[in-house]
């Protein structure tokens, strides 16, 4: 199993291939923001660094999900299980450790000397509601109504929510005949956790709808990526890896390029829009 730096290593050298340059300081911070989401229920947190950020548009909304899966794995070692989130001194310990792990991980930085001593500081942005496996959460849309999720896994990736195909005029729990999207998305930010999109019930049987363990995807081979296979392979929360096939590789979305896991609310919500058209209202029966 990987340590906290071999994590972090991995995401500066994803960044790198995807963007064709290494991140900045504050591009590291960011990706590092967004990942961790759903590592503590309880804190929405923020991370900063003593070095001042450099003028220059960020890239980390054009980045893939490798980076940001790496990124909440080295968190998830960061921050362990040893760490009470409601603790005075919970935050402070965890920049120190992170510093400790981007220091051993000897990332390269865009804007700074290899010598500088780059220092993570982390604070509290706000306090979260708690969410459980089966919280139903109604996500509404611009065009009217609402798409129906339901938390699944929270893991290593973070929060998985599996949605429904249909959009409702109001929030209500599926019934049980309403068709799912084939696979759970991993959820950047914290539209449930502030309230903006509202939990509106708890129904374990949901899960199993969806998969239990979601994975993420990786494109095809790359030269430095042999177990990825002809046609991409599937992680779960574990980072094993298995080769898919080309019915699978098409039917998520790599091979023309559409495929995404991990993506901000509004975004996720467009990406379900393109597949899923907000046209009908979906099978109206209360769930049974």
């Amino acid at each position: 199993m990987f340590g906290s730096a071999e994590h972090f290593r991995e995401m500066a050298a994803e960044f790198a291939e995807e963007i064709g340059r290494p991140p900045t300081v504050r591009e590291v911070m960011e990706i590092l923001e967004l990942a961790s989401i759903g590592e503590v229920d309880v804190l929405r947190l923020r991370f900063t660094a003593n070095i001042k950020a450099t003028a220059g548009v960020s890239r980390v909304g054009d980045l893939n999900d490798a980076a940001f899966a790496a990124a909440a794995s080295g968190l998830e070692a960061v921050i362990g299980s040893d760490l009470d989130p409601e603790s005075p001194g919970f935050t402070g310990e965890v920049g120190r450790r992170l510093t400790s792990a981007l220091r051993e991980s000897g990332i390269e930085y865009a804007d700074v000397a290899p010598e500088a001593e780059v220092r993570a500081k982390v604070s509290v942005a706000r306090r979260l509601k708690r969410t459980r496996l089966g919280d139903v959460v109604a996500a509404p849309i611009p065009a009217g109504g609402y798409r129906i999720g339901v938390i699944v896994a929270k893991n290593a990736f973070g929060l998985a929510i599996g949605f429904f195909e249909t959009v409702v005029p109001v929030p209500r729990v599926p019934a049980s005949t309403d068709k799912v999207v084939p696979f759970p998305m991993y959820k950047l930010g914290d539209s449930i956790e502030s309230g903006r999109w509202p939990i509106i019930g708890n129904d374990e049987r949901l899960l199993d709808r969806f998969p239990r363990d979601p994975e993420i995807y990786h494109r095809p081979d790359w030269p430095s990526k042999p177990r990825r296979g002809e046609f991409g392979a599937a992680e779960n929360s574990a980072r094993v890896l298995r080769k898919i096939d080309v019915e699978e590789a098409r039917a998520v979305g790599l091979l023309d390029g559409t495929y995404h896991q991990f993506l901000p609310g509004q975004r996720m919500l467009r990406w379900l829009d393109d597949r899923y058209p907000p046209g009908g209202r979906g099978d109206q029966r209360p769930a049974p």
